[in-house]
């Protein structure tokens, strides 16, 4: 009797499993490197250099992460990372904080300007 309550539990626990990737597999978007920028200055800027951004790891403590310019992370690279972690990047963290649709906006934005310099500034000229 036991065993099959066991089973029971084992099935019902892998459908909603199943169908909780599927549901998030639907609902989740590619990730929006305008929207990951605004992200990127929010959790990442402080402890990663990046040119996009005119960031330097400014952390206190020593804590500093890759210089994504210098490492040229591709999408999937960075999506890993955050969601996994890496080096002393502590996954925990930013799952807490963070949605999925961010990290995509985040890793999106990330494998975009990685490497590149800095975009200029557009300045917007009135005409009277």
């Amino acid at each position: 009797m036991r065993r099959f309550w066991a089973v029971g539990a084992l099935v019902i626990l892998s459908a909603a499993l199943f169908a909780g990737v599927a549901i998030a597999r639907s609902t989740a978007r590619p990730g929006n490197p305008e929207h990951g920028k605004i992200i990127f200055k929010q959790f990442c800027a402080r402890c990663h250099n990046f040119n996009a951004t005119n960031s330097r790891a400014t952390a206190k403590g020593g804590i500093a992460g890759s210089d994504l310019d210098v490492l040229h992370p591709s999408y999937s690279r960075t999506v890993t990372a955050i969601v996994q972690g890496e080096g002393g990047l502590a996954a925990e963290y930013f799952l807490r904080r963070m949605t999925f649709q961010q990290i995509y906006d985040v890793a999106a934005f990330v494998a975009k300007y990685a490497g590149k310099p800095a975009p200029k500034a557009v300045s917007a000229t009135v005409r009277q």
